[in-house]
């Protein structure tokens, strides 16, 4: 279909009723070119076509026709995009859009020409085109009398998922944060939707598009530098009283919020005021020519008379000075009068003695980004049609590091009250999960017949897993925030309800009451299976984390070892065979004491295993215990923080703790591992096996017979002492592992115990 035989109905126009000449607004599309004009055909085919060098001779010679100028369009993307089959449009098909050349690039989906239009400057430095250039649409609603609709640039953005050019519009002025009133005008309709930012509108396409890519949009927006995190006030999203709530959406013109400007429209006063400064320019027009006209008359040129009339001042008078000179002198002087506004106000303040009152406006309570984003999930979208864009959108947060802290935050501060209301939230939803669990259950188990609706039972078997399996990713984003907010170990140690009402604005489901003690098992199996979790925590935190005895620390304390493992053999093996550093890695883990080769469990063993815990399996005597404490405590006071381990996890960020953080916390498991290397000293242990002894030539069975090979064997057992004969519960062959792996054990207690290097050689040579 081409746009030449469409026929495209005019833009209508309206005016207000004539109440007051300042609230009376006009809603008119300004001088554009039509969908069949030369002009339109000729910009389409340069952005489709990337004609770049063409546009930019173009602006040189004629900026004029990208300055101000519309372009109409239909809103159907196949009409210029056939390829795209699967674009959509902003509204509807029907629909008729009056676009900038900025807002046609942004249409048509074309960074490079976005790029162009928003940074090209003119011969005067000013720019063609601006990023709050009001774009129009009209038969949105009205196919036939027609309706009128204005928005910003970045609306073209969201509805057309041109996200790549967020950066752009960032660094050519555009404010996220500043509210936007579009005005919906109809015959016998005067209304306006109204956003706060740029989240509200972005949550509101959500509403009719639940699967609108609200993670892509957020990630590319705070990707750079130039993006400052939102921090709605708290009364905003909930006020002291319901009805009192403040219009988003479609409302009327009249609850417009004071101060808010419609977009696209102007109002009588400003039409008047505009037009009296046209007639004003246009009078001086006529007394210029008339001017030159003289001049030219008179044999002088009239170019070099406008040049000096630009020079000219007017005979300028200086100001006049105040009497009271000396208060001006010393404002004048003052260091508050050197600086900017907005320090000087910030200077003012703070040498201000504020009382308890204005204590409070300085830290005003606020409802972040990802707040608002779980509050929508969980009050707006009641049937959880975009629950899984909001959690994605909410994790893009997390790991930009909106939350994270490096110390823990006070608890009456407004930044601790945001992160107590973002996890009460975050209950809310896992509750909501488990309510749907529940329905599930009961509706398996309300059936007459066991088998008497198979398909029926296996789809609900299916939603069941599902749901269990989201309530487990909404726990592990639970247990990432407790940790970039430093409140974990708060919220494990307490009980129900973890936030008093007075420390949270949003209050907890009752119902969690029942399944918080299997959320608080979940954190701590989350918390245990990453092995960088105990870097968001500091020393206070870490020394009450190794009290409690279902939660795991890992520590990697002292430098790396300097020489490579070598390819093909064991990391940990050439690790401990390097003499000049070691690499500590402290885990503690609940395991089941190892039976003997009887089958029986030793006292000893068990009780050990039971209290402490089984550290390695590889080394678990008191002296290797005692060595990696002491290498733990030498190794973490040299150690950089660069070889101290990175925080690589998916939903976390470079945050590493400081060296006194480090310190301490090797310091705790060296002691730590001096407890548990005391009780094991205690314990009875069953005493090594002896190596077997090699064969020597003159007692080898080949040479001297059976005989004197029993003879020999039994010489031998006789001349070891008793030490080191096998204990009689323990069979006289033992397998191959067992051997290495107590030849492995000697050889490191030989190492710790300070032994000569021929005396561990001969050791060694007898075992292999």
């Amino acid at each position: 279909m081409s746009p030449a035989i469409i026929s495209v109905p005019c833009p209508p126009a309206f005016l207000d009723p004539l109440t007051q000449i300042e609230q009376c607004y006009y809603y008119a599309v300004p001088k554009f070119f039509g969908l069949n004009h030369p002009n339109t055909r000729w910009l389409i085919t340069m952005i489709r076509n990337n004609e770049s060098d063409r546009l930019k001779h173009k602006m040189e010679i004629s900026p004029g026709a990208f300055k101000g100028v519309y372009y109409q369009m239909m809103d159907c993307p196949q009409l210029y995009m056939p390829e795209d089959v699967a674009a959509s449009p902003m509204f509807k098909r029907q629909a008729v859009v009056y676009l900038s050349p900025l807002g046609m690039a942004m249409y048509l989906a074309n960074i490079a020409m976005t790029e162009l239009f928003l940074t090209y400057k003119d011969t005067y430095d000013e720019v063609l085109c601006d990023p709050l250039e009001p774009q129009y649409a009209t038969h949105l609603q009205d196919n036939e009398a027609g309706d009128f609709h204005s928005f910003p640039p970045y609306v073209i953005m969201l509805r057309r998922n041109f996200f790549s050019c967020a950066q752009n519009l960032l660094k050519a002025g555009w404010d996220p944060s500043q509210p936007v009133a579009m005005p919906m005008r109809r015959k016998f309709e005067r209304r306006v939707i109204y956003y706060r930012d740029w989240l509200d509108v972005s949550l509101s396409v959500l509403t009719t598009r639940p699967m609108f890519p609200l993670q892509v949009l957020i990630r590319e927006i705070t990707k750079g530098s130039d993006y400052a995190p939102l921090k709605m006030p708290l009364q905003q999203l909930l006020p002291p009283n319901p009805a009192e709530a403040p219009p988003i959406g479609l409302i009327n013109v009249d609850e417009l919020p004071p101060g808010v400007q419609m977009i696209g429209v102007r109002s009588l006063l400003d039409m008047a005021e505009h037009y009296d400064r046209y007639l004003q320019m246009r009078q001086c027009a006529r007394d210029v020519a008339v001017l030159k006209k003289e001049a030219s008359a008179v044999g002088l040129n009239p170019e070099v008379l406008m040049i000096q009339a630009q020079d000219f001042d007017g005979g300028a008078i200086p100001a006049e000075q105040t009497d009271n000179s000396n208060v001006e002198l010393g404002v004048n002087n003052s260091s508050v009068a050197e600086l900017p506004d907005d320090l000087a106000k910030r200077h003012v303040m703070l040498n201000v003695n504020t009382s308890a009152k204005q204590k409070e406006d300085l830290d005003p309570q606020y409802a972040s980004e990802g707040c608002r984003i779980l509050h929508f999930a969980l009050n707006r979208d009641p049937h959880g049609k975009s629950m899984q864009v909001c959690m994605e959108a909410f994790c893009v947060l997390l790991r930009r590091g909106f939350y994270l802290q490096s110390t823990k935050p006070e608890p009456g501060s407004s930044l601790a009250r945001d992160a107590r209301n973002t996890a009460a939230l975050m209950l809310n939803l896992i509750q909501r999960e488990q309510g749907k669990v529940d329905r599930i259950v009961e509706k398996i188990k309300s059936g007459v017949k066991k088998f008497a609706h198979l398909e029926e039972h296996k789809q609900l078997e299916n939603r069941k897993t599902a749901c269990i399996l989201y309530m487990n990713k909404l726990v592990g984003v639970l247990t990432t925030l407790l940790l970039h907010t430093k409140g974990l170990v708060d919220f494990i140690r307490s009980d129900f309800p973890p936030f008093s009402p007075n420390n949270s604005n949003f209050p907890l489901n009752p119902y969690l009451a029942q399944k918080f003690e299997d959320i608080k098992f979940g954190i701590i199996q989350e918390f245990n299976s990453r092995k960088e979790a105990w870097m968001f925590l500091d020393k206070e935190m870490l020394q009450i984390v190794a009290g409690i005895p279902q939660m795991q620390l890992r520590f990697k304390v002292g430098k790396t070892p300097t020489v490579p493992p070598k390819k093909g053999k064991n990391k940990n093996k050439s690790n401990m065979s390097n003499t000049n550093s070691c690499f500590v890695t402290y885990t503690r883990v609940q395991r089941k004491p190892k039976k003997s080769a009887t089958g029986a469990v030793p006292t000893a063993a068990s009780s050990a295993a039971t209290d402490a815990g089984t550290y390695s399996e590889n080394v678990s005597l008191a002296a290797s215990l005692e060595y990696g404490a002491d290498q733990a405590d030498s190794g973490a006071r040299a150690a950089s923080p660069e070889d101290r381990g990175t925080c690589g996890d998916a939903t976390s960020l470079s945050d590493v703790p400081d060296l006194s953080d480090m310190v301490a916390a090797s310091e705790d498991v060296a002691g730590l591992m001096r407890s548990a290397a005391a009780r094991l000293e205690h314990s009875t242990i069953e005493p090594e096996l002896a190596p077997t002894p090699m064969p020597t030539p003159e007692a080898s069975p080949e040479r001297n017979g059976g005989n004197a090979g029993k003879s020999t064997s039994r010489s031998a057992a006789s001349s070891n002492p008793p030490s080191s004969r096998r204990p009689p519960s323990v069979s006289r062959r033992q397998p191959l592992q067992v051997r290495l792996k107590q030849n492995g054990v000697v050889r490191l207690f030989n190492r710790i115990s300070g032994r000569g290097a021929a005396a561990s050689s001969e050791a060694e040579d007898r075992a292999r």
